[in-house]
């Protein structure tokens, strides 16, 4: 029932997914991926579950505020499901979007950081950050000798 929410937040406890947007959308993910494998038939058996597997992710890095705010995004929707279709659908939805969203939020800053680079620049980063990563990749792909 919730294997791959185990499974991954495995990976996010030994830092083999590392970033806060990199765990984030994993854990979105995650959730996307436990509805999408759902077995059940009883809606409200899905939100205990669904519950179950928010709660071993969160569990994997309680102070990563974007991993909460990805498994919160992913089951937004279930208050509002009567159906086990609905309550599946609204979490394969809501992650998904939850997911797409943060990847063009992290382009995006990658596209406006990469602007404020100038030609011989040194760029130091002490994190895992996707965001960071993407502004370094983006001024390397433009050419800017950094």
């Amino acid at each position: 029932m919730t294997d791959i929410a185990a499974e991954t937040a495995q990976a996010i406890r030994d830092m083999r997914i590392r970033g806060a947007g990199r765990i984030a959308r994993a854990g979105a993910s995650a959730m996307g991926a436990f509805a999408e494998g759902y077995e059940g038939t009883s809606p409200e058996k899905f939100k205990k579950d669904a519950a179950v597997a928010a709660g071993v992710l969160l569990a994997s890095r309680p102070t990563a505020v974007s991993l909460r705010n990805g498994i919160l995004y992913s089951v937004r929707g279930l208050d509002r499901a009567s159906t086990l279709r609905e309550a599946v659908d609204s979490v394969i939805r809501d992650s998904a979007e939850f997911v797409e969203s943060s990847s063009r939020a992290v382009e995006r800053i990658a596209e406006i950081g990469a602007g404020t680079v100038r030609a011989g620049d040194a760029i130091l980063t002490h994190c895992n950050s996707s965001a960071a990563v993407g502004v370094i990749k983006r001024a390397a792909a433009e050419k800017k000798d950094i």
